[in-house]
């Protein structure tokens, strides 16, 4: 019998949850094109600053980009880093949106900054505690039955 061959899928297989993302990727393009119509109509109709409209999207992109990966991260249970660094990143994440309403746009651009870089660390970090984990300790045993 041949050996058999492990394929790791890659990143974007693991956050669609398929083997095929590109099929899911295009099917999302118009709910998130309405979204964004949608999130610019409203901005326009409030008379919103085109910098805040530009800093708040930045802030929902970068904000769902470094949450995914601070889950990703967590590969066992809550330990006191898990825990700080949730805290820490809602923490900027508040702080950069009060800084975009008050057009204190140095801070925001700042607190963006600070999120950019803990999505690369908590990346990195997931990225490492994945290839760490003992996938044969993951599997799901079903418990033997009985012939009779």
């Amino acid at each position: 019998m041949p050996p058999l061959r492990y394929s790791a899928g890659t990143e974007l297989d693991l956050l669609l949850g398929t083997t095929r993302p590109w099929i899911v990727a295009l099917g999302q393009v118009l709910p998130i094109g309405v979204l964004l119509m949608l999130f610019v109509g409203l901005g326009v109709y409030a008379e919103f600053d085109m910098s805040v409209m530009m800093h708040s999207l930045a802030l929902i992109v970068l904000g769902s980009i470094v949450c995914t990966y601070l889950g990703l991260l967590i590969t066992r249970g809550l330990g006191w880093f898990e825990t700080i660094a949730g805290i820490l990143t809602m923490a900027a994440l508040t702080l950069a949106a009060l800084a975009v309403v008050r057009d204190d746009f140095g801070a925001a651009i700042g607190l963006e900054v600070l999120l950019v870089g803990l999505a690369i660390v908590y990346r990195f970090m997931a990225r490492s505690r994945w290839l760490a984990l003992d996938w044969m300790r993951c599997r799901f045993e079903t418990p033997a039955r009985g012939a009779g």
